[in-house]
C-alpha cells in the first residue's frame, strides 16, 4: 500500500493528504518527526522534510509539490490543476502563494510559537510573533474571500 510519511501539523503534508483524498487514492499515514532525524527516514529523504510518498513499487517521492505534480500526471482523470493552461497556471500561482507567503507570514508564526516551540522545550511563545501571525491571517482571509467571489 502507498505510504505517506507526514507530520499532521505540516501544511505541506496537509496539501498532499488533500490531493490523495480528492483523487480517492488509498494510502497509509506514517507520522515522521523530522527534528528527530531518524536514520531510516534520512535514507528515504536526505533533506529530512515532510511529506514523502512511498509508492507500492518502491518509488520514493519527496516534497509536496513534486508529489502533487506526480499524482496529477499518474491519475489525470480527477484533474485538480485544471484542464487549460490558464487554469493550471492560476492553480500553481495559488499553491505557491500558500506554500510561500501564507506559510511565512501566518503558519510559521502561529504553528511554531503555539505548538512546536513549546513541544521542543525552546521556551514560551513570543507574543510579537503571535500578534503578527494573527494580523497576517486576517489579511490573508480577506484575500481568500476575494478569491471565492471571483
Amino acid at each position: 500500500m502507498r505510504i505517506l510519511c507526514h507530520f499532521p501539523l505540516s501544511p505541506y503534508s496537509r496539501k498532499v493528504r488533500l490531493v490523495l483524498a480528492e483523487k480517492r487514492l488509498t494510502f497509509e499515514l506514517r507520522m515522521e518527526r523530522v527534528w528527530e532525524r531518524r536514520e531510516g527516514y534520512l535514507e528515504l529523504n536526505p533533506a529530512c522534510t515532510v511529506p514523502t510518498l512511498i509508492e507500492d513499487n518502491g518509488l520514493v517521492i519527496p516534497d509536496s509539490n513534486v508529489i502533487c505534480e506526480y499524482l496529477e500526471e499518474i491519475y489525470p482523470d480527477t484533474a485538480l490543476l485544471g484542464r487549460s493552461v490558464a487554469e493550471r497556471v492560476e492553480v500553481r500561482r495559488l499553491v505557491a502563494w500558500f506554500d510561500q507567503k501564507f506559510n511565512a507570514e501566518v503558519t510559521r508564526n502561529l504553528l511554531w510559537e503555539k505548538t512546536l516551540k513549546q513541544a521542543l522545550g525552546l521556551g514560551a511563545p513570543d507574543g510579537n510573533c503571535l500578534r503578527a501571525g494573527y494580523v497576517n491571517l486576517k489579511q490573508h482571509l480577506v484575500y481568500i474571500g476575494w478569491l471565492a467571489e471571483h
